[in-house]
């Protein structure tokens, strides 16, 4: 018997078959991806439709201030709220009014820049709006509203625009301006805040599908609940404070004896 052909087809002849195998099973896994797509064709846009839909998301809340009903509508029923961007809104508040307390002229300042706690600003602004939306989703959802915790939270967020945006002129002005011309910049403040608190109100209206009378309403339980759960937090914490120092005391008097 040959050798040669005991050995079977030549090193090219194998080389050839393999590649011929492996070509085979490439073109079927192309075809099953093939029909992937076919089947689900959105997904396989889905990346680019998301960073076309994020552009136009960030011009959303610069129409708060002259369409702020229709813009409110436009983040409850067409999704046109971004969670990304509402969280940045409520850090930049938070840095303002980091930069507020530390940064205000010294005639218009009433804080003492040595008592400065970056907790306390944490608390007193990103914490007091979560709570704020936490609890409004609460109340609201007893009083059968429509609004989601993500849509409460965004439309709680675009509302600061007006704080966010003219925290760094008052910033300036009040080094600026005259004690005697302080007047005009607690009217600035006021419009400004006034106009966040409008912009809330028609926010939670739109999320809920409430009526007037009945967005005040669901605002003012929202406001007892915050308070309740203010107090019942600043509670514990002195309570937390008591027993860490009744633990100490005990400790000393163990430890001297």
């Amino acid at each position: 018997m040959n050798k040669k052909a005991a050995r079977g087809p030549p090193f090219c002849v194998r080389a050839a078959a393999n590649f011929e195998g492996r070509r085979g099973r490439w073109e079927g896994q192309r075809g099953i991806c093939e029909i992937g797509r076919a089947a689900y064709p959105q997904r396989g846009m889905r990346f680019l439709r998301w960073r076309s839909l994020d552009k136009t998301k960030l011009l959303v809340p610069f129409r708060l201030f002259f369409h702020p009903v229709e813009t409110m509508n436009d983040i409850k029923f067409e999704g046109r709220g971004s969670l990304a961007l509402a969280n940045l809104l409520a850090f930049l508040y938070f840095v303002g009014q980091m930069m507020a307390f530390s940064m205000t002229g010294y005639l218009f300042n009433a804080h003492d820049i040595r008592q400065f706690n970056l907790f306390l600003i944490l608390a007193q602004t990103v914490v007091v709006l979560l709570l704020w939306a936490v609890c409004n989703w609460s109340s609201c959802t007893l009083l059968e509203g429509e609004g989601t915790f993500r849509q409460i939270w965004i439309a709680t967020c675009y509302s600061l625009m007006p704080m966010v945006l003219g925290q760094l002129p008052l910033l300036l002005a009040s080094r600026i301006l005259s004690l005697s011309e302080s007047m005009f910049l607690t009217a600035a403040t006021a419009v400004l805040q006034g106009w966040s608190l409008l912009l809330l109100f028609l926010g939670m209206m739109v999320m809920h599908q409430f009526t007037v009378a009945r967005t005040v309403g669901s605002v003012l339980i929202t406001l007892v609940l915050l308070a309740a759960v203010a107090f019942l937090a600043l509670l514990s914490f002195s309570i937390f404070q008591q027993l860490v120092a009744f633990i100490g005391t005990v400790a000393a008097e163990l430890a001297g004896r």
